[in-house]
């Protein structure tokens, strides 16, 4: 990992210590409190207004937006793509990448702690992956802190038919159990959820970068094969 950060760090002419000042900034101005493992985390937003939490919310935004370009030129991505900030007047600072042709949407951002989220697409074409699509959802589970999130929950009818299938905490096994259900009970399942990957606030900026650049490389990849078999 050090030969690959440095690399990293030289090819996009990083300055680590700026990305941690930022962090320690935006916390700092806008009332934010880094939390430890086992606290409370706790927005105090008072003074998100005030010029000085106004301008260290716009510098983690930009780190992370630089953090979101250098991810997409690792990973190679060659389709027109958008990158959007969120706004000053929100309290989560997020990046938001987005590409114009096969509609992959992948956004980044600061809330209890650092992550990185995608929605699933074409969904309904989940059956004809190959091994390799697997095995890189398997690799994103395995990255940092883990989670499958519904876009639509399963209806309390077909939970009730099938108690033994619910109340499991595996996110692939959901992942994988809400597509069959949705397959069986209306012959399609146009939409699934949300892949989301997340690490501490207190991850070092060199270990962070490495992270995200992997995990919005297996986002990315994901949802490509899934669009290229429409």
């Amino acid at each position: 990992m050090t030969s690959h950060i440095e690399t990293i760090v030289k090819k996009h002419e990083l300055n680590l210590l700026h990305f941690e000042v930022a962090k320690k900034n935006f916390y700092k101005h806008c009332g934010i409190k880094i939390i430890k493992k086992g606290e409370k985390f706790n927005f105090e937003n008072k003074s998100l207004l005030k010029e000085n939490a106004h301008n260290s919310f716009n510098e983690i935004c930009e780190k992370l937006q630089e953090i979101l370009n250098i991810c997409a030129i690792e990973s190679k991505v060659k389709e027109k793509n958008n990158i959007y900030r969120s706004y000053s007047n929100t309290i989560i600072p997020k990046v938001a990448f987005y590409t114009e042709f096969s509609n992959i949407e992948i956004t980044i951002g600061l809330y209890q702690d650092f992550y990185i989220t995608t929605r699933i697409n074409n969904a309904n074409n989940i059956n004809l992956m190959p091994d390799k699509f697997w095995q890189m959802l398997f690799r994103l589970s395995n990255i940092g802190k883990f989670k499958f999130q519904e876009e639509h929950k399963i209806s309390s009818d077909i939970s009730k038919r099938f108690p033994h299938l619910f109340n499991k905490r595996g996110n692939i096994y959901k992942l994988i159990r809400n597509y069959f259900l949705n397959q069986v009970e209306y012959g399609s399942c146009n939409s699934l959820g949300f892949l989301t990957v997340s690490w501490s606030n207190e991850t070092p900026f060199d270990k962070l970068i490495i992270l995200f650049v992997e995990t919005f490389s297996i986002m990315y990849k994901l949802n490509y094969m899934l669009g290229e078999k429409k």
